[in-house]
């Protein structure tokens, strides 16, 4: 707003000197047709001075607000800068130089800040990860030039003990002081990786058991017909997870025909009356058996 009330008052002092310009002349005119080289000048020179002067005026007058103003704008940055949960590396596009890292990216990594800045933002990565690190920076920034979108992706940073901390990174562009910088996000994702790796090895505890025991589970979304099969449904009914996605459908065209009504009868109590679905069916595997 402040700007658009500046813009008006610098088409409006434009306006009148536009008017000065033409009143000027034709006030000074007699004078300038009898005067020498020397007069002239000088002539020409107070003309200038009182044709600038409001524009003079208005620029010394709107010069300390824009300062003001930019200095506002700068110290409201640094402190979201400093107060965000997450580590922010800012870096050069062209050269990926660090110029600039916040309280919590110092905390991330365990390196002052002062250590932070003038390094390559590859080298916040471990030695095996040098090659990725770069070329995702490049390919992201390339990204960034031409306004693509830009996933987050995982890496690790290597602390100066050499431990590696995962970190999740949303890089984008941003403009500071009139500049082009990429901004990183550094988020620490152990937690996640700590329960995702819990995950994963309780699934494949459990896997191992269905197959010891020959007993599997499943789940069915009855809104979108979608059946969820654990591994050994999948070879309880011989077939591969990879080129079939169970249905409901599926499900009874593998039954054999005893089976069939009596396994339709039971679904439909258990979603009209709430009975307990249990019982014992036969099913026939595409191979016949």
């Amino acid at each position: 707003m402040a700007f658009l009330k500046s813009s008006w008052s610098f088409i409006l002092i434009v306006v009148v000197v536009f008017f000065l310009v033409e009143i000027t002349e034709s006030l000074f005119a007699p004078m300038l047709e009898g005067a020498n080289e020397i007069n002239n000048a000088l002539i020409d020179a107070f003309i200038s001075i009182i044709i600038l002067s409001p524009f003079i005026w208005w620029l010394v007058k709107n010069t300390d607000r824009f300062e003001e103003e930019l200095k506002e704008n700068e110290e409201r940055f640094r402190t979201l800068f400093e107060s965000a949960p997450d580590a922010i590396f800012l870096a050069d596009p062209e050269t990926g130089i660090i110029i600039d890292a916040n309280s919590r990216a110092s905390e991330l990594i365990r390196r002052p800040r002062e250590e932070i800045i003038g390094i390559h933002q590859a080298q916040l990565h471990p030695p095996r990860m040098d090659k990725y690190s770069r070329e995702s920076f490049s390919e992201h920034t390339r990204k960034m030039k031409i306004k693509e979108d830009i996933r987050p992706f995982e890496n690790f940073v290597l602390r100066p003990d050499g431990t590696e901390v995962p970190v999740e990174v949303l890089a984008q562009m941003v403009t500071i002081k009139g500049r082009p910088v990429i901004q990183e996000v550094f988020r620490d994702i152990t937690g996640r990786k700590r329960t995702e790796d819990i995950l994963r090895k309780s699934k494949e505890s459990f896997s191992k058991a269905e197959k010891i025991g020959h007993f599997g589970y499943w789940e069915w979304d009855i809104a979108t017909n979608k059946l969820i099969w654990s591994d050994e449904v999948f070879r309880l009914y011989g077939l591969d997870p990879q080129k079939v996605t169970p249905t409901y459908e599926t499900v009874v065209s593998t039954l054999s025909a005893e089976a069939r009504d009596w396994f339709i009868k039971a679904i439909d109590d258990a979603l009209n009356e709430n009975a307990p679905f249990e019982g014992e069916y036969s099913l026939i595997r595409p191979d016949g058996t």
